[in-house]
């Protein structure tokens, strides 16, 4: 019972520790031409900090 125990806990802490990595993109208009950047792998707390950096600069943030 004990082994099971530490395998599931093991299990559960490797799944935690795994992020999960996007593609996003961010698109804006500057003097009427479309430009776009592409922020390839961010895991959550990067995509959300350039998420909200894009947002602040009149751009519009999605997922590839």
């Amino acid at each position: 019972m004990k082994i099971k125990f530490v395998f599931a806990a093991a299990a559960v802490a490797m799944l935690s520790l795994a992020s999960c990595k996007k593609d996003y993109v961010c698109t804006w208009e500057a003097d009427g031409v479309s430009l776009s950047q592409d922020y390839p792998g961010l895991d959550k707390d990067a995509a959300e900090a350039t998420e909200t950096t894009c947002k602040n600069a009149g751009g519009t943030w999605s997922t590839k």
